[in-house]
């Protein structure tokens, strides 16, 4: 038996063993579940998702965007509507550029397989409930804001913008990064308008249609926001850490820093790395003044985490406060980890009770994580801000 044999013996045998997962799949999809929201997501997962990529760092490889859509729509929508998703973005990305139908197919069944193997081993550790897989269904605002990073990143300046004014349904987490984006298209106008009017197009229409379907819903808006700033009084970041008074105060030098420091990189093209540490840095800041503690909120701390991966050697081989910086900031990642399996393994042996007793242990360190991310990312800026802007 020849070496092309075995070849297309093995991919047969993994187009069948797709299929399999894809009809299952399909016979278990939940159709309560495929909404607007979701169609909304098959469309950018296949029309956007692939054609942006993000290099790994240390490695040649890429991830695009659409692997992120997949995993989205397995924590918002179930696994078996992200099984299909995925093989439907693995054949509408491959056909572009495989010759040989089979090699599509394998491709697509390589997806359902991988998808299927993460769905079984999350239902198999018993990690596969809503509460577990995100706890809240209704946090979206961090995924429009995502999504308006990606659109910018592919010099869609209009619709980046008109997804940033659908994340204003969470002003609390959209208005710094929109605010720096306004700092950074202010400064070239004639080329980065597009971004302002769709953000402006966008915001009128919302409230128009806002006001026409409840009229004088601004005023209720009003009385809630207040409310919600009593409810929220006192428990961020920065008034946990240090006194309330000392938190306001360090909290307003934080945005008089991150404010000098857009209006100092504002001229930079979004494709240069300046821009998108600027970017990570207002997202990171924005956990750290935010006035609740909300340890979900935290996947806005990711593209700190990946650009900081990316200088893992020189930060860590740098100056003492680099170096110290970097172990904390790497701690506090691995810590929650190791204290949640160290309990698993406890409550094997030890009363239910007992280990009930330390289930906040995992969470301590998310308190300080906005924090120290804040901080390695200032000092990285800061450090390499005289350097000469390198393209990403």
């Amino acid at each position: 038996m020849n070496y092309q044999t075995l070849t297309k013996g093995y991919m047969v045998s993994v187009v069948i063993c797709g299929l399999i997962c894809l009809a299952s799949a399909i016979v278990w999809v939940p159709l309560d579940k495929i909404d607007l929201q979701f169609l909304v997501l098959v469309c950018f997962t296949i029309g956007l998702g692939s054609r942006v990529t993000v290099q790994i760092p240390q490695f040649k490889s890429h991830i695009s965007v659409s692997d992120t859509f997949i995993f989205l729509t397995l924590l918002l929508y179930g696994g078996e509507l992200a099984i299909i998703l995925a093989v439907i973005e693995a054949i509408a990305s491959s056909w572009r550029f495989c010759t040989r139908r089979m090699t599509v197919w394998f491709n697509a069944a390589i997806m359902a397989i991988a998808t299927t193997v993460v769905v079984l081993g999350l239902k198999a550790f018993g990690l596969y409930s809503e509460d577990q897989l995100h706890g809240h269904i209704n946090h979206g605002a961090d995924f429009l804001i995502a999504l308006s990073a990606a659109l910018l990143a592919r010099e869609y300046l209009f619709s980046s913008g008109a997804v940033m004014a659908l994340a204003m349904i969470k002003p609390q987490l959209a208005i710094p990064v929109a605010g720096w984006l306004f700092i950074w298209t202010i400064s070239d106008w004639r080329k980065r308008r597009g971004w302002v009017l769709g953000f402006g197009l966008t915001m009128v229409l919302l409230l128009a249609a806002s006001e026409w379907l409840m009229p004088g819903w601004m005023t209720r808006f009003r009385d809630t926001a207040a409310a919600y700033r009593v409810y929220a009084a006192n428990s961020g970041v920065l008034d946990t850490l240090f006194s309330p008074i000392g938190g306001r105060l360090l909290g307003v030098v934080l945005v008089v820093v991150v404010i000098a420091l857009g209006l100092r990189f504002r001229s930079v093209q979004s494709s240069q790395v300046e821009f998108h540490r600027m970017t990570a840095l207002v997202l990171a800041s924005t956990l750290v003044i935010l006035p609740m503690i909300v340890p979900y909120n935290h996947v806005l701390l990711l593209p700190s985490l990946f650009l900081l991966a990316r200088q893992w050697p020189a930060l860590s081989s740098h100056r003492l406060l680099s170096r110290a910086l970097s172990i904390a900031t790497a701690a506090l990642i691995v810590l929650p980890w190791l204290v949640t399996t160290a309990m698993a393994l406890i409550s094997a042996i030890a009363p239910a009770e007992q280990v009930d007793r330390a289930r906040a242990l995992p969470l301590i360190p998310s308190l300080f994580m906005p924090v120290a991310v804040f901080a390695l990312q200032l000092f990285s800026i800061a450090t390499q801000s005289t350097e000469k802007p390198e393209s990403a």
